[in-house]
């Protein structure tokens, strides 16, 4: 019988958190399960994080802190899981939040999955500087083989999500450090599960179990250095694997697109979020089966026809477009349920999946190489039904 409570060692990047890392530290230490080791790096803070990091040292005897020149968040992961002793690997940014039991529902289902199971990770909710929940989740059900699903979004939604079998890093690698020297971050931890989707399977707890930060200052909130992370990581699968059809690509570029474009809203960028809608309809025809495309679109619209027509700043067109009513995770889980109900939602669902299987069956009939050597690898679909 494998060990029903195996270490697991959580690792933290940290630059400039001193807002956010109790938060963070605080939601770690809270854990239900009880073998965890959190191993923090200090990548060349100019503020008191270490400082702080060194005061939870002195009180918390399983926190160690490292630290280092500022090389950025992939090199500081890897430094991090270098030092690791656990089984698994537990990333989490340094201003996001765990939920209490987390990590023990991500062990128990790792203890029940068979040794092919490399990834196992959750949804979760955004949330603002504030901890207040802002209406936007991460809740895909995709379990199995997951590579094509990989390629086409990344479905974990952000770094804090995974529970990572140690294993995997010494098959796969570690994180991407050269997109940094390109001046484009933000895709790393994206890379690794491509990486990892493709031998290993993945499992999902289907509950928001991280709060995910939405701040001024995120990376994530960066469209044009997301952008460029995106392409050169497609091209990289691309490069290695050039059996997948071109079609998956703009697929995938679509759906990122989309994204893309909520984010330069939330920047005041009116103009560039209604430059990626209109790319991405071009790309696939899926964006249509979306309301909130449409949305997002005349929202973009009005701001875009404010902003020429009044004096006000993007910034404070942007902050207006953020304003909510304070919402709960029942809120939130409502929400999931409404999204994949009805007959958009089920369409929605449908599409995908034949999109998929689709993909799947042009690759197996390829005569290049199969992408994990497995001959049916792609002929059973990876969506939850």
């Amino acid at each position: 019988m494998p060990n029903s409570n195996p270490l697991v060692s959580v690792i933290i990047p940290a630059y400039n958190a001193t807002a956010f890392i109790c938060d963070t530290l605080d939601s770690v230490i809270a854990q239900t399960y009880p073998r965890v080791e959190i191993i923090v790096v200090n990548d060349g803070s100019q503020d008191e994080t270490a400082k702080i990091v060194q005061s939870y040292c002195d009180r918390v005897s399983f926190i160690r802190l490292i630290q280092q020149e500022n090389a950025g968040v992939a090199a500081a992961r890897n430094r991090a899981i270098e030092a690791a002793q656990g089984e698994y690997i537990a990333p989490i940014d340094a201003d996001d939040v765990w939920l209490p039991q987390k990590l023990e529902k991500q062990v128990e289902c790792f203890v029940r999955s068979p040794g092919s199971v490399g990834l196992v990770y959750s949804w979760s909710v955004d949330v603002d500087e504030q901890n207040e929940v802002t209406g936007g989740f991460c809740a895909w059900k995709v379990n199995g083989d997951a590579y094509i699903p990989m390629i086409y979004t990344n479905f974990l939604g952000n770094a804090s999500s995974p529970l990572i079998r140690r294993e995997c890093f010494e098959q796969v690698g570690g994180y991407n450090t050269e997109l940094r020297a390109l001046n484009a971050q933000g895709c790393e931890d994206w890379d690794l599960y491509l990486r990892i989707a493709e031998r290993y399977q993945v499992r999902v707890i289907p509950e928001l179990l991280v709060r995910y930060r939405q701040s001024a200052n995120s990376m994530s909130t960066n469209p044009e250095m997301m952008r460029r992370s995106f392409e050169l990581t497609m091209q990289d699968v691309q490069q290695r694997h050039p059996e997948i059809p071109a079609k998956m690509f703009h697929w995938a570029t679509s759906h990122y697109y989309c994204g893309l474009a909520e984010r330069s809203l939330g920047r005041g960028e009116s103009q560039q979020a209604i430059a990626y809608l209109l790319k991405a309809v071009q790309l696939d025809y899926l964006p249509y089966f979306y309301p909130g495309r449409y949305r997002l679109f005349l929202i973009s619209l009005l701001h875009w026809f404010r902003q020429f027509w009044t004096a006000k700043d993007p910034t404070q067109l942007a902050a207006e477009a953020d304003q909510s009513w304070t919402l709960s995770l029942e809120d939130i889980y409502r929400k999931i349920d409404r999204k994949r109900q009805g007959f958009l939602g089920e369409q929605r669902t449908r599409l995908l999946e034949w999109k998929w299987q689709r993909m799947a069956q042009l690759i197996n009939s390829s005569r290049n190489i199969d992408l994990n050597k497995k001959g049916d690898r792609f002929k059973r679909s990876p969506f939850e039904t």
